[in-house]
């Protein structure tokens, strides 16, 4: 199982948005889904993204999470989330 925490402004605020993914190519398929529906809402209809433009970068890992397999969820370059298991 693959959680997913959202890179919100807010801990509180991500900690309680945690989303459970089976695979990673869950994962990246809702963040891709997520990415374009939002570029769509706010007027960049031309972007599309699809799973394999998001990427996995590992970083330190979060001493609260206490996470296996800790890394960021990169897509256009920007930080979108942390997952692990």
């Amino acid at each position: 199982m693959i959680r997913f925490i959202p890179n919100l402004s807010s801990p509180l605020w991500s900690r309680k948005s945690i989303e459970y993914f089976d695979s990673i190519d869950d994962l990246k398929a809702f963040i891709s889904d997520q990415r374009t529906r939002f570029c769509h809402f706010i007027g960049r209809t031309d972007r599309f993204f699809h799973p394999h433009d998001v990427q996995l970068a590992k970083v330190p890992p979060d001493p609260f999470m206490r996470w296996n397999n800790y890394h960021g969820v990169i897509i256009d370059g920007i930080t979108v989330g942390y997952c692990g298991e």
